[in-house]
């Protein structure tokens, strides 16, 4: 039983998310933490489940809701507070509120010794149903993924012996044609207020663009500024987002963001 935090009590943390991939083998954690199970699912021994509060069914408990077994009364609600805390923060810094991932990963940095992340790339899937309502976004669409991963990146360079986390690494897709100026193009597109065949038809040719071409006309503040496009504010009835509601558009849209992930990679390696 845990009765408060600090490193000396919590040896390692794993923490394992839902996208692709396999957990890691290795040393038996401390705390198992893992994301929006069934709500009937009850955590056994070391296990963590953290939920988002709609998932919970809890809204007025913060934007997390955690279940384990293996805290006391106090330092369970010691943790809820610092991920209520941690997640009002980063919602500042990236303009929404952030995924239970980043919040979580975090915040058990601040706690643990070490830190091993599985399953969480931070890298989303914007395509969109053939079949979807053309008025209902996709879930993943609420969070900044450019800016996730950008704060992700300095966590690690900040702390790089203190996190493993080997799926966050992004190869990038491949191929492309060289392309001039496909940042501005991808503006011009953003400005444009309604869809159309000729709007999606130069996203598709932009997707195509190699991660050459985007490199050539990117910086850390251009991709910064770029952040804004790639989310969707919530309770808000209209937004000028329509390239995320598009069914069509959106296999383009998923493929030139994940080539905007790519660069922001390469180029905070530099």
């Amino acid at each position: 039983m845990i009765e408060a935090f600090d490193c000396k009590r919590i040896p390692l943390v794993q923490i394992t998310g839902n996208g692709p991939g396999e957990k890691s083998i290795g040393s038996t954690p401390t705390l198992d933490v893992t994301f929006n199970l069934a709500k009937l699912t009850e955590p056994k021994g070391n296990q963590v489940f953290i939920r988002n509060a709609r998932v919970a069914e809890q809204p007025n408990n913060g934007p997390l809701v955690v279940s384990a077994h293996c805290f006391s009364s106090s330092a369970l609600l010691q943790l809820q507070h610092m991920l209520r805390g941690i997640s009002e923060e980063l919602a500042q810094r990236l303009g929404c509120p952030p995924s239970a991932g980043l919040t979580a990963i975090l915040c058990f940095s601040e706690i643990a010794h070490a830190v091993r992340v599985d399953r969480a790339p931070l890298v989303p899937s914007l395509a969109r149903p053939s079949e979807m309502g053309r008025r209902k976004p996709l879930a993943c669409v609420f969070h900044n993924w450019l800016g996730e991963r950008r704060l992700a990146m300095k966590i690690g360079r900040h702390s790089p012996d203190l996190i493993t986390w080997p799926s966050f690494h992004y190869p990038g897709p491949d191929g492309g044609t060289e392309q001039a100026n496909p940042l501005q193009r991808l503006l011009n597109i953003f400005n444009e207020q309604q869809p159309c065949e000729s709007l999606r038809r130069e996203l598709q040719l932009l997707a195509g663009a190699s991660n050459n071409s985007w490199l050539a006309s990117l910086t850390p503040a251009t991709l910064e500024d770029l952040e804004v496009s790639f989310f969707l504010p919530r309770n808000t009835q209209h937004t000028k987002q329509w390239w995320l509601y598009d069914n069509e558009a959106s296999t383009a849209v998923d493929l030139i963001l994940k080539r905007l992930i790519w660069s922001q990679q390469y180029l905070a390696s530099l």
